[in-house]
């Protein structure tokens, strides 16, 4: 893009930074080509069934962690199903079932990016970063991505709406992960983070990690059962009445 009105300031990561593709590789990895069929809910799949993985697909959402609200449906079948599709589509083996960060497609109103368990898969939807060395930079790289500075350089690398794997590997602040002193402290602000985002994930019916405030709460899917019981048995009632 032709953005005549940067000052030497903001341009001079360009000329002597580190872009993130140096640290990272970004791609876009799962596509289902038919998620009526192989995406649900959480709540809709069996629990502790390992036929249903964790599926980040929130083309926005909270930042610095992620908590799915879809599993896919990773059973021999839907996996050929996936394989063999023509506009199907997984990643290579090598980044299946790997921590990662997940950034947002969309960037209005803002970029989000968090860290993505290993044990789950991330859908077309949004963008997945595997840096090169995830003991030392996952967290301090998944606080960069999320800070003010890399969403600016983010819209002068590409003004649309989207945001490609591309982008994100040309932003050019990735020599601040190589200084202990700002690797530390962007670290830092990742724990306080997300110690702050589970709280939020906590208070969400919607959530996994929701912690009812009050004894005797039911839980999210406690509460649905016992909603489809009592239809049935109305149901029943009524089928007995006709």
């Amino acid at each position: 893009p032709i953005c005549y009105w940067l000052t030497d300031n903001i341009l001079r990561p360009f000329r002597e930074g580190r872009e993130v593709k140096e640290v990272a590789e970004c791609k876009v990895t799962c596509k289902t080509s038919n998620n009526s069929k192989f995406v649900r809910f959480w709540w809709e799949a069996p629990l502790q069934n390992a036929r249903w993985k964790p599926y980040e697909k929130e083309s926005v959402g909270l930042r610095f962690l992620s908590s799915p609200l879809y599993v896919v449906d990773w059973s021999s079948g839907a996996q050929q199903f996936y394989y063999n599709h023509f506009s199907a589509q997984l990643p290579n083996n090598d980044f299946l079932f790997r921590e990662s960060i997940v950034s947002s497609k969309i960037k209005r109103p803002n970029v989000t990016a968090r860290v993505l368990h290993s044990s789950a898969l991330a859908d077309m939807s949004v963008n997945q970063v595997f840096p090169f060395c995830p003991e030392r930079t996952m967290e301090p790289l998944c606080a960069l991505l999320n800070s003010r500075v890399s969403v600016y350089y983010l819209r002068l690398l590409n003004p649309t709406v989207n945001c490609n794997p591309t982008d994100l590997e040309r932003i050019p602040l990735a020599q601040l992960l190589d200084q202990d002193s700002s690797r530390a402290e962007l670290s830092s602000n990742w724990k306080e983070s997300t110690s702050l985002i589970g709280g939020l994930y906590r208070l969400s019916q919607v959530r996994r990690d929701f912690t009812p405030s009050c004894p005797g709460v039911a839980t999210l899917k406690d509460r649905i059962v016992d909603r489809i019981k009592l239809v049935e048995t109305i149901w029943r009632e009524y089928s007995h009445c006709t």
